[in-house]
């Protein structure tokens, strides 16, 4: 019997896999593709091997099939499967093995094969003694290579497989953990290896390049993330239909029952060849010999690829090889060819619709590809799809080889070629449409640029030929921006190639629409928003340039390569990026949906795009929004989101989890741990240097929690969105090719995985355009570091497109003397780009400093002086020139053991303020616990475990039912879900009568507020299911009159309800709302981050609370932050320090901060020097008039 198998797949259980990954969608998958034997992948995960073993029946020796059950089910989804054999499963995993020899740390990957459940269970119990197996499907073992084998042979027809390796990471021959031969790993048992998988980085013909690997079959096996790529590395074998008959065939080589494999090509990997992504130079290994390893761009090592490996550890030549090498056979997935033909996404509705197509015409992928007779295809609707399989089968492809992280690409034709074509299936239309409809940001579909150049394969080992050059016209000549003497002079133009620009259609004569939708919608066709596009005319693109300065211009007029704008606090550097985007849409350089927009914080995002609508009348094409938010709507339209939790629920998992031996305080500690090592992209079998067992222990408790209750934290959006993008380049194209032009604001806060999201979606054709400062970078805390900024110039320049620095340094907000003062504060740390700005304000300024007794003396005084600035005495000479309101004045506090004497007499005062802090509206309202623990528990159609345990937590008299009891009732009950657990909580958990109604009256509040999720907006849900709350419950269980205006505010900014409770989780922003209220401001420094007031006070000037540490790294940061505070003002600033502060129980002597003794020359005048110090009052220190 002739078949395919492919060797192994993964689960949903293992770590950035489809949640489709079940064995209903491998079978249809498998079926479709033709393939007749899968590996399970996983059997390792309990979870995953409970659900194999309900699924699943015997069917030949050693192999198993779907229920007939469950077979039927299948035919409902597709009733053409009915013709196809049922897909076979064999039990497969793979693990992750870390050991340490004399040379070192280890890092290898197996597959392991087993015959039945039996043998499963008993070889998963002795690998639970090395690692756990509930953390992945993928698991992670402490134990050596030859420790696993011993533990895989011991039970019979049980057998180890080395997995892709090749592979640059985990693998046999990793330059990052491999070793140097088979028995380095296996020991004395190397005997029982008899095979070996290349991976997706390699062939066998590279393999036969080592004669060490004569003796090993090499089989394939698509390692898929979802179900759709499976096969895209298959084995064949004709041969009896049995495990044994298939593993008896791979002992005994290529040749009568084992006839070879299908591969895509290897150099589509993203480190085939050696070279540097950011300068794009890409290198074949001898070319990296005789260059001795260095770029010649920018003269730093180049990280090797595959190819690579395989050229140190060869023992022969390519010719010898080929005489060797197993027979094998390229392929590429029908999608991508189809892809091709269409020029679109491979997931393009289009393109599926042509994939369904022919695989229910002519039967199922693979033999279609490779089998069939080209004279038994007819295929009229792509008059070229015969001419691409011909090619294929004849090995003519055209191959650009991936380096660096950069995946390569697989291709049938020129561009040339392909244009016939195109004008048959785009008469209309010199452009197809790239962005899949309906699916990411599904707004409208824009043009596509112009393919990038094809580099024509020679063979495997030739190195790709230079791009021809592209006759592009040159953008117009930029202005210079003059700059007074004293500044940094800008960057000379230097010659640079443009982005081609899409020609225009009438069917782009788009114009804006002014109807309010939400941030990201998903709802309108393409027809629809050109429709109301074309109701309205963009204003001229010049006149848009009328209020800029010339500074400001030269960057929105830029365009060709990446630049970042250097700008200073109140250079107008948001206003400048907005602008720039206006510009790119009025002038019609690029469509609106071909735009990113990045900012800080939600706030900034819906200022943003209020600027937007003021200067063009358009914003909604746009797409802006955070790190987070992006990496949301990514996950979601990828199906790959699962419920994002908040602080709260973030502090329960880590409460239980710990066993309740962790105080709050630590708990928040190990928190915040997991946060920064999530920033800096490190998982916990990733923490090599981190000594604290119990953390870690704990990290991989939380992390195997979150998996298994499809949860995510905030950290994980990014982190999920950078895994799902390195592996699924065709996505990572297609947003490359969706955002044509990227903007950063605040580039110098960005960490390390939003830097690693960044890179992935700039390719050297993008346009990118980022604004900061890196003396204002400080969100440390987030993982935010100003190197990324300092670095931009050298990580986005590419070959002939060298990126540009514009400095903008006329400060529109702060007065000179205050300029001055900050300047000189930051002035010792080191920055080779600093910004010397120069001040255009005009009015009365100065600044104030006062030294007093204690913290009450400080805050009395702040509270007069404010009742004098917004109640001015007549006598009062400076007020009387300007009056105040509250919403002018803003204190600014380093340290919240500042707060409550300052609160104390604000309130005594009867002067009403508002705190601002950087943190999430559930952790800033704790009255709001029990409402968002039911909002959370709405999610899930069935409920949602966390939340149920939160509502038996905080509702009245029902935390009887703890988290352990709920744990053990779920594991007892796999099937269980929330709402049955909540309907039987009486008989199940032995309530008494009092406990059982208030049970009820939970269940009948849930079952109320659900039935109206669909029918009403968010705001009438609060307003109908707060009331209802009201009437059930004790006023201190509902949130009170402040609270609702706050969450109405909420709803009002988000209509839809099921982004209502996602809102409030991402929403750190310190002011949510655009709309300032007619308060005072009571802000921590962090949340003072890009606002400004007339007035400020800054408190509390002193040594550990400004800087609260001598350590180098957090003085600096503190100097920065000090420097932010300082440079929010735009007309009066008062500095002010105590002598002595009741602290932690006890008076303490205090002494002016660093910051303050630097400056203090600056701040006082010799004639009032000593007057000052003796009355210790308060003096105007310094006073300018215009």
């Amino acid at each position: 019997m002739y078949f395919f198998v492919d060797l192994h797949v993964h689960s949903k259980h293992s770590r950035a896999t489809s949640r489709d990954l079940d064995l209903e969608h491998l079978s249809i998958w498998a079926r479709r593709k033709g393939i007749h034997v899968v590996g399970t992948g996983d059997f390792t995960h309990p979870t995953w091997r409970a659900e194999l073993q309900s699924k699943l029946v015997p069917a030949e020796d050693g192999l198993f099939r779907l229920t007939p059950e469950i077979e039927a089910t299948l035919f409902e989804k597709d009733p053409t499967l009915q013709d196809v054999p049922p897909t076979r499963f064999f039990l497969t995993a793979e693990v992750n093995n870390i050991f340490r020899t004399q040379d070192g740390l280890h890092k290898i990957q197996s597959i392991l094969t087993v015959p039945s459940f039996e043998i499963a269970s008993q070889l998963c119990e002795q690998l639970a003694q090395h690692g756990d197996l509930f953390a992945d499907g993928r698991p992670t073992l402490d134990l050596s290579g030859q420790q696993l084998l011993e533990y895989v042979i011991s039970h019979p027809q049980s057998y180890l497989i080395p997995s892709h390796i090749w592979s640059p990471w985990f693998s046999l021959f990793s330059p990052r953990g491999g070793v140097d031969n088979i028995q380095d790993c296996f020991g004395d048992l190397s005997t029982h290896i008899f095979a070996l998988d290349s991976g997706i980085s390699a062939d066998p013909l590279m393999s036969r390049r080592l004669s060490s690997l004569d003796a090993y079959t090499l089989v394939a096996a698509s390692d898929a993330h979802s179900p759709s790529r499976l096969g895209r590395k298959v084995n064949r074998f004709e041969t009896t239909l049995s495990y044994k008959a298939i593993f008896d065939a791979i002992k005994e080589g290529p040749g009568h029952h084992f006839l070879g494999t299908y591969e895509t090509h290897p150099a589509a990997a993203k480190y085939y060849y050696d070279g540097h992504r950011a300068c794009r130079e890409c290198y074949e290994p001898q070319e990296t010999l005789h260059r001795k390893y260095i770029c010649a761009a920018c003269k730093k090592p180049v990280t090797l690829g595959v190819l690579h490996q395989v050229e140190q550890r060869a023992d022969r030549t390519l010719t010898q090889a080929e005489q060797l090498a197993p027979p094998f056979r390229y392929i590429l997935p029908l999608e991508d060819l189809l892809a091709e033909l269409l020029e679109l996404s491979p997931k393009a509705k289009k393109v599926q619709r042509h994939y369904f197509q022919l695989i229910y015409r002519y039967g199922p992928e693979l033999p279609l590809l490779m089998e069939r007779s080209l004279d038994d295809i007819d295929y009229n609707e792509l008059p070229l799809f015969r001419e691409a399989l011909a090619r294929l089968r004849q090995g003519d492809i055209h191959i650009t080889p991936g380096f660096d992280g950069r995946p390569g690409l697989i291709e049938i034709f020129h561009q040339d070629e392909t244009k016939q074509a195109q004008q048959t299936l785009f008469p209309h239309s010199a452009i197809p449409h790239t962005a899949r409809q309906m699916t990411l940001f599904d707004f409208l579909a824009p043009p596509a640029p112009a393919p990038a150049p094809h580099i024509p394969q020679l063979d495997l080992f030739t190195p790709p030929t230079p791009p021809p050059q592209t006759s592009l016209p040159l953008p117009p000549p930029e202005e210079t921006t003059p700059t007074p003497s004293e500044k940094p002079s800008p960057v000379p133009p230097s010659p640079s190639s443009p982005i081609p620009e899409p020609p225009q259609t009438e069917e782009e004569s788009w114009t804006p629409s002014t109807d309010s939708k939400p941030l990201f919608p998903s709802q309108r066709n393409a027809r629809q928003i050109r429709k109301a596009f074309a109701k309205y005319v963009l204003p001229p693109a010049k006149q848009l340039l009328s209020p800029l300065n010339i500074e400001q211009r030269a960057p929105v007029k830029h365009w060709g390569s990446p630049m970042l704008i250097a700008s200073g606090p109140g250079t107008g550097k948001t206003y400048t990026l907005t602008t720039r985007i206006a510009y790119l849409t009025a002038s019609r350089r690029l469509h609106p949906t071909h735009i990113l927009a990045f900012t800080s914080t939600n706030k900034s995002a819906r200022q943003m795009a209020e600027r937007l609508d003021e200067l063009v009348g358009l914003y909604r094409g746009v797409t802006i929004g955070t790190f987070h938010r992006f990496c949301l709507n990514l996950l979601q339209d990828e199906e790959y989101a699962y419920r994002l939790i908040g602080e709260a629920e973030r502090m329960i998992l880590m409460r239980e989890l710990s066993q309740h031996q962790l105080s709050s305080t630590q708990q928040r500690q190990y928190l915040d741990k997991i946060s920064k090592y999530k920033q800096k992209s490190l998982l916990p079998d990733q923490l090599e240097d981190e000594d604290d067992e119990q953390f870690v222990k704990l990290y991989q408790a939380y992390e195997r929690t979150l998996h298994q209750e499809e949860l995510y934290d905030l950290e994980d959006l990014l982190l999920q969105s950078i895994q799902l993008l390195e592996q699924d380049p065709s996505l990572c194209h297609q947003l490359q090719l969706r955002f044509r032009s990227i903007h950063v604001d605040d580039y110098q806060d960005i960490n390390e995985a939003q830097y690693r999201l960044l890179r992935l979606l700039v390719s050297p054709e993008n346009d990118l355009c980022v604004a900061g400062d890196a003396d204002q970078s400080i969100f440390g805390f987030r993982g935010g570091a100003p190197t990324y900024l300092r670095h931009f110039e050298q990580d986005f320049s590419f070959a002939g497109r060298p990126a540009r620095r514009f400095t903008l340094w006329r400060n529109y907000r702060s007065p000179e003397c205050v300029i001055d003062i900050s300047q000189q504060v930051i002035a010792s740390q080191s920055n080779q780009h600093r910004i010397i700005q120069t001040s255009i304000f005009s009015g009365l300024s100065n600044i104030t400093y006062l030294h007093t007794e204690d913290e009450h003396t400080e805050a009395r005084y702040i509270a007069e002086q404010i009742q004098q600035l917004i109640s001015p005495s007549t006598e009062d000479e400076v007020s009387t020139e300007t009056s105040y309101t509250l919403a002018d004045i803003a204190i600014l506090y380093s340290s919240n053991q500042q707060l409550p004497p300052i609160q104390k007499e604000l309130k005594r005062q009867g002067i009403p303020y508002r705190i601002a802090q950087p943190i999430s509206i559930p952790e800033k309202l704790p009255e709001l616990r029990l409402f968002l623990a039911l909002l959370r528990y709405l999610s899930p159609p069935h409920g949602d475990w966390l939340a149920l345990y939160e509502l038996f937590s905080t509702w009245p008299h029902l935390s009887a039912m703890t988290f352990p009891q709920i744990q053990a009732l779920r594991s007892q009950h796999p099937h269980l879900t929330p709402d049955d657990c909540l309907a039987h909580a009486p008989e199940w958990f032995a309530l008494g009568p009092k406990l059982s109604q208030e049970a009820k009256k939970l269940r009948e509040l849930i079952r109320s507020m659900r039935a109206s999720i669909q029918t009403a907006s968010a705001k009438e849900f609060l307003e109908q299911h707060l009331s209802q709350m009201e009437d059930m419950l004790d006023e201190r269980w509902v949130p009170g009159k402040e609270t609702r205006i706050l969450l109405y505010e909420r709803a009002a900014a988000t209509p839809f309800f099921s982004d209502f409770l996602q809102h409030l989780l991402l929403e750190e922003d310190p002011d949510p709302y655009i709309q300032p209220a007619a308060r005072l401001s009571l802000r921590s420094l962090t949340a003072a981050k890009g606002t400004e007031y007339p007035v400020v006070f800054l408190p509390g000037c002193e040594e550990s609370f400004i800087p609260p540490s001598d350590s180098p790294e957090e003085e600096a940061e503190h100097r920065r932050l000090f420097y932010v505070g300082m440079t929010r003002t735009k007309s009066k600033l008062y500095l002010s320090h105590v002598k002595h502060r009741q602290l932690d129980g006890e008076r303490q002597s205090r002494s002016p901060s660093r910051y303050i003794q630097e400056v203090y020359d600056l701040l006082d005048t010799p004639d009032e020097a000593e007057e000052n110090r003796q009355q210790d009052i308060f003096s105007i220190i310094r006073t300018e008039e215009p």
